[in-house]
């Protein structure tokens, strides 16, 4: 905010897309760090969800198989003060280079995960 002299409307934060266990505590770590530095003036969040980790296909996310950390990240951001994040769920689908890639093969998982994950963190709001 000192460089470009005015305070910023957004802070920007990626979930971890490793392993599940990361994709916790990353997240809790991440969100005291706003919660702290934005507490004097709030700021609107926009949190980039992985939409599955390096190891698990997307079918796994579709069948619910990982539910509970989608519950606890979205409840993490919702009581860290960031009520209405902004939700980037399964940015760069089309991508390569992330394991949520949504391909001729995966579009169907893709679509069933986003669509589980998605009600979750609107539950959760």
């Amino acid at each position: 905010e000192r460089i470009i002299g005015r305070p910023v409307d957004y802070v920007v934060e990626y979930g971890a897309q490793a392993i599940w266990k990361e994709a916790i505590t990353s997240a809790a770590h991440s969100l005291r760090v706003w919660r702290s530095a934005t507490a004097e003036r709030p700021r609107k969040l926009l949190w980039n969800q992985p939409l599955t980790m390096a190891q698990t296909p997307l079918s796994d996310v579709a069948a619910g198989r990982n539910d509970t950390s989608f519950e606890i990240v979205a409840t993490n951001i919702r009581n860290a003060g960031f009520p209405d994040a902004i939700i980037n769920l399964g940015w760069d689908m089309t991508g390569g280079w992330v394991p949520w890639t949504a391909n001729a093969k995966t579009k169907g998982d893709y679509i069933a995960a986003y669509r589980r994950v998605a009600a979750i963190f609107k539950k959760v709001s």
